[in-house]
């Protein structure tokens, strides 16, 4: 396991211990404003993530200006997952073998252990996805670079502002709760129950090459993108992913419509 990834999983494991505990301490202290500011935070990575690191810069299914781009590459390194563009260039071998369990670089079938510690396929990575992701804007973007290289620090100096500013209660509903329950929406529900057939309430409307499922019920209180993920695998180049049933409604994209170029 390489130090990138050791990273990633000691982010994940700080954010699950404080995460678990600010909801027992809301339980036995009280505290609940704090449960408001930590889901307003995270529903603001949830839309840097989706709107941003996933739609815009790995799959560019839409373009706008570079203060957009780099806001919401900036925000959305706050799920946790590590760099910007290393994660687009995962995520696009994961469209390229998503039928493919050894060279999906986070296949469904893992187990909860090994999803819950990050434990990915490390695949070569798809020559296609190599050219691709060194010709994206984002991949030769100095602001990107410095995010690639620095976001880890970038994480302790956040950190460690947060104590100072608001002590325990700060770290662990602004930065640990926001990042845990973004685990819970991207590592659990997307790629488990979103590529996984046969959970109460899935259906397929599309008939892709992969297994992945729609699955509405899930989409609130975490806005996951899990919720027509079905038809995202359909569609990866669309901006806007709604469905065709009327609860199939993409909250992502009231947003895009608004800062994406015509």
């Amino acid at each position: 396991m390489n130090y990138y990834k050791l990273q990633i999983m000691g982010i994940a494991l700080f954010a699950h211990v404080f995460g678990v505990w600010g909801f027992y301490h809301l339980f036995t202290q009280g505290g609940w404003e704090w449960l408001a500011y930590g889901w307003a935070v995270g529903y603001l990575i949830a839309f840097s993530v989706e709107a941003g690191w996933h739609r815009l810069i790995t799959h560019r299914s839409y373009e706008t200006n570079v203060f957009w781009e780099r806001l919401m590459g900036f925000i959305g390194m706050f799920n946790g997952e590590g760099s910007p563009v290393k994660w687009a260039a995962l995520h696009r071998q994961h469209h390229l073998h998503s039928d493919d369990m050894e060279n999906d670089p986070y296949p469904f079938d893992l187990g909860w252990w090994k999803i819950w510690t990050l434990q990915h396929n490390e695949p070569k990575i798809d020559r296609r996805v190599i050219v691709k992701t060194a010709r994206d804007r984002a991949w030769q973007d100095p602001f990107f670079k410095f995010l690639d290289k620095h976001w880890f620090n970038i994480h302790l100096l956040w950190m460690v502002s947060l104590f100072l500013l608001g002590g325990w209660h700060a770290i662990t509903f602004l930065y640990a709760l926001p990042i845990f329950v973004n685990h819970v929406c991207t590592v659990y529900i997307v790629n488990y129950i979103g590529h996984y057939k046969g959970h109460f309430g899935s259906y397929r409307p599309y008939d892709t090459k992969d297994v992945t499922v729609n699955t509405p019920w899930i989409h609130f209180p975490f806005l996951s993108p899990a919720v027509n993920h079905n038809t995202h695998h359909a569609k990866p180049a669309a901006w806007d992913i709604t469905g065709d049933k009327w609860w199939e409604f993409d909250i992502y994209s009231k947003f895009i419509k608004h800062i994406k170029y015509n």
